[in-house]
């Protein structure tokens, strides 16, 4: 399975790139947010100069593995000649996808937080605090937040940038690919929500959910969706780790805002939590998918199963075929 370590040091000598295509970076933030630091003066962060994290992060292993033992909707595993039981870690194919977040050697510029309503890209800074993004036709690359970042724009891009907490709120056509989300004390890992206005079309891709950072009264999820009109997790992990009772779910899918509708789950390895998934929408297709048991189970048992149409080619942890039946996926 391919992975790589996440490293970042300040080196005083590198220079740092900020490119804005409409905004400046220095005229992003309101007036009542501190200035960015001056990039010349400040120190830049580099990625991959000094051994500062050194956690592996991996991506979903290939679909095939996952067709191979799957079974039919409806129809359980066969037991007669069941398949041979794949090693507890399989190497993952070359056509895996590739590693998330910043490319090591990046210069990292600093650049302040709070209401950023630029357009245009903001690429290779750091934010060390919450930070909302409000403008549309806006795309992030290389930018790394160690805080919150919501995004309220429309046709936003985020591509190899890592967020410790990430939410969508509102907004239409947002992509998000090759992204690490590293864990925020307190918050959910991805937190989509119409509160603001419906929340359509949203994809995210190739990227790496993990590390829940949680309080004694969390009700933490790698994903919880409360209303959206179309969302694909195409070739993603979310990996809650050791169960502790603040752990809900892996993705859960949550009956708010006006509900939830056309959402695809594919090529993609979901694990841990009291259940793994919470599925409250309506034509859900989950394919080609690792779906490890949470502490109870998979699926909490009051889900919409009649509003799954599409679940093939699915697996658990241990490469065994699951089904779909009412109430239950195993």
């Amino acid at each position: 399975m391919t992975s790589r370590s996440i490293t970042r040091s300040a080196v005083a000598s590198a220079v740092a790139l900020v490119t804005l295509t409409s905004v400046s970076a220095a005229a992003c933030p309101r007036a009542d947010v501190d200035p960015p630091a001056d990039p010349v003066a400040a120190p830049a962060v580099v990625r991959g100069d000094a051994a500062s994290r050194s956690e592996a992060r991996t991506l979903p292993p290939d679909p095939a593995l996952a067709e191979a033992t799957a079974a039919p909707v409806g129809t359980p595993a066969p037991t007669s000649t069941p398949a041979p039981a794949p090693s507890a870690t399989p190497a993952a194919p070359s056509s895996a996808p590739g590693a998330v977040g910043i490319p090591d050697g990046t210069a990292l510029a600093p650049m302040a937080g709070g209401t950023i309503d630029a357009s245009g890209e903001i690429a290779n800074v750091v934010i060390d605090s919450d930070v909302v993004f409000t403008g549309s036709d806006l795309t992030l690359r290389n930018v790394r937040v160690n805080g919150e970042a919501i995004i309220r724009g429309d046709r936003v891009q985020v591509a190899s940038s890592e967020f410790a907490a990430l939410s969508i709120s509102g907004s239409d056509a947002v992509t998000i690919a090759g992204t690490e989300v590293f864990g925020l004390t307190g918050r959910d890992g991805v937190h989509i929500t119409s509160d603001t206005g419906p929340v359509t079309n949203v994809v995210i891709r190739d990227s790496l959910i993990h590390n829940p950072q949680v309080t004694a009264t969390s009700h933490y999820d790698g994903i919880q969706v409360r209303g959206v009109d179309g969302l694909t997790l195409d070739g993603i992990r979310i990996d809650l780790g050791a169960f502790v009772p603040q752990h809900n779910a892996a993705l859960f899918l949550e009956d708010a805002n006006g509900g939830n509708r056309n959402v695809t789950v594919t090529r993609s390895v979901l694990e841990g939590g009291g259940y793994t998934l919470y599925s409250f929408a309506s034509d859900v297709r989950i394919t080609d998918t690792v779906l490890g048991s949470g502490e109870w189970g998979i699926l909490f048992p009051s889900s919409r199963t009649g509003e799954v149409t599409e679940f093939r080619g699915n697996t658990d942890d241990a490469g065994r075929g699951l089904a779909l039946r009412p109430g239950a996926i195993g």
